[in-house]
């Protein structure tokens, strides 16, 4: 049994399908090639239980739909789809592209359902853990797990070069694809629907925008998402120039992107954030060395943000901002058509907070000492914006405020208060960390100087609770990880940690402001 593959863990799913069936004279596993555990989802021991799970929660979602099939036919839409996820999950033919295709075909399937509704059934099912928004869902995961599935098992046979620039062809396709759906297939959603769901009178209440004006407005919609990811994978690209040059004395202004190996100019095609690394598969154009995969992990991550942040800050007016009224009106046509400059400007100004960390932290991850200049332009930037802009300023420096604080000389203390809040909170989270992750060389520095340009930004009191969520966060981190992962990567972990704490603590700063501090 020395040579035998099967994992140590019960493969009790597999097992039941008869993948793990064995003899009780020799013990030999039978193989059977239809029936596989080198997927994504079950390639560990929670995914067996994961998939164990929904292979339940789908085969029992079948049987409850089946009650309603001969009160509403549309339910063999959902008992169809929960059929096949059980049959997905179980590990049955994975890496077919026709596998995957079909699971793209019931999450249409589906997902129509669940925008159309459907009638004559309890609410408890339209609405609740078997209804059809939640199995839209779990269709997305499959098509997902399905999609990930084909491509391990398609890249065997082709170079790492050919497999970026496949994996850019899919992703422009899926780009194109949840543009139209948004786009075309949400407002015949709505169509349907209101033909599903007719008012008592018999008569469709008449909209403001007919179908070709609502198709027009959500593919305005999907534009301004897009277009806000672009823009933020293009700060993303011009971070990686500043990481780069700037410790190494460089200037980030006149000289052309080129080469650092054979010096040729990087062609304007090839600087497209993310695509053009996938397109040249990873490689220089002329000298054909290897390009650093981080380029185009920074340049997703900020688009990542700033599409969070687009969601999350703009579009829902401010939703999660404390001490701010929540705007009444929001979407894309209040808050970016008829633009909120003041929801704007808090926008870009939290975006420029989240470009600094990443900034810095690559900076130092690198080994790099990062530049004072550039130290001196971020405080400045984090001072002086909110006197030139007071809406800026969210939170006050204390309660009660003097009247004295009320105007620039408050705002300008607010900024200088949560530096020095945020060094202090820093330091203290950076010794913490020195106890967590040993093999970190002196992370009170860019713990101090991350969290005190935090607490310039968003004042003293979201710099200590950054502080308190850094803290935890790394303790868990730590208790999740083997001594070993934590020892080698120990500094990628804590830039990570306090990234997500940053991040974390925005998200939720207005419930921490009205618990805390309110």
């Amino acid at each position: 049994m020395a040579n035998d593959p099967t994992p140590l863990h019960v493969n009790v799913l597999s097992d039941f399908l008869g993948a793990g069936k064995t003899t009780l004279l020799n013990h030999v596993p039978y193989q059977d090639k239809s029936v596989s555990r080198d997927t994504v989802l079950r390639s560990s021991l929670l995914g067996e239980y994961v998939a164990i799970g929904w292979f339940g929660y789908a085969v029992f979602g079948v049987l409850l739909w089946s009650l309603f099939v001969l009160q509403n036919p549309l339910s063999l839409v959902v008992v169809g789809s929960g059929l096949w996820i059980a049959f997905r999950v179980s590990g049955v033919y994975p890496g077919q592209f026709w596998a995957f295709f079909i699971s793209g075909l019931w999450l249409l399937a589906v997902g129509a359902l669940a925008t159309a509704g459907i009638k004559n059934l309890p609410a408890w099912m339209s609405t609740g853990a078997q209804s059809p928004p939640v199995w839209t869902g779990l269709m997305a995961c499959i098509c997902v797990l399905d999609y990930l599935d084909w491509q391990l098992a398609a890249r065997s046979g082709r170079s790492a070069e050919e497999n970026r620039k496949v994996i850019r062809l899919h992703l422009l396709i899926a780009i194109a694809g949840l543009v139209l759906a948004w786009s075309i297939a949400l407002p015949f959603g709505s169509l349907l629907y209101q033909w599903g769901n007719p008012p008592i009178s018999g008569k469709f209440q008449k909209e403001e925008l007919g179908l070709v004006g609502n198709i027009g407005f959500r593919f305005c919609e999907a534009f301004f998402t897009f277009w806000f990811f672009v823009i933020g994978a293009n700060i993303g690209s011009f971070l990686n120039v500043v990481i780069w040059r700037m410790p190494n004395g460089k200037s980030i202004v006149y000289q052309k992107s080129s080469c650092p190996v054979c010096g040729s100019n990087i062609l304007g095609r090839d600087n497209i954030p993310i695509l053009g690394w996938l397109g040249l598969g990873g490689r220089c154009r002329s000298c054909n060395v290897e390009i650093s995969a981080r380029y185009p992990i920074v340049e997703a991550i900020v688009g990542c943000v700033f599409l969070v942040l687009y969601f999350v800050e703009l579009l829902t007016g401010g939703i999660n901002l404390p001490n701010r009224s929540v705007n009444q009106y929001a979407g894309v046509l209040w808050i970016i058509l008829y633009t909120k400059w003041d929801l704007v400007g808090l926008y870009i100004f939290h975006c420029f907070l989240f470009c600094t960390l990443l900034t810095w932290m690559l900076m130092t991850k690198d080994g790099n000492r990062i530049p004072s200049r550039l130290i001196l332009f971020s405080f400045a930037i984090a001072i002086l914006a909110p006197i030139a802009f007071p809406n800026l300023c969210l939170v006050p420096l204390w309660k009660p405020l003097p009247a004295w604080l009320s105007g620039w000389v408050g705002i300008a203390l607010h900024g200088v208060i949560g530096s020095i809040a945020g060094t202090i909170s820093g330091f203290v989270a950076g010794r913490f960390s020195r106890l967590v992750f040993k093999s970190v060389d002196s992370p009170e520095r860019i713990l101090a100087l991350c969290t005190a340009i935090a607490g310039c930004v968003l004042g003293w009191q979201a710099a200590i609770a950054i502080s308190a969520i850094f803290m935890m966060l790394a303790l868990l981190t730590a208790l999740s990880l083997s001594p070993g992962k934590v020892a080698t990567k120990s500094s990628w972990i804590l830039m990570g940690v306090l990234f997500v704490a940053v991040l974390l603590h925005h998200l939720t700063w207005r419930l921490q402001w009205s618990v805390f501090f309110s």
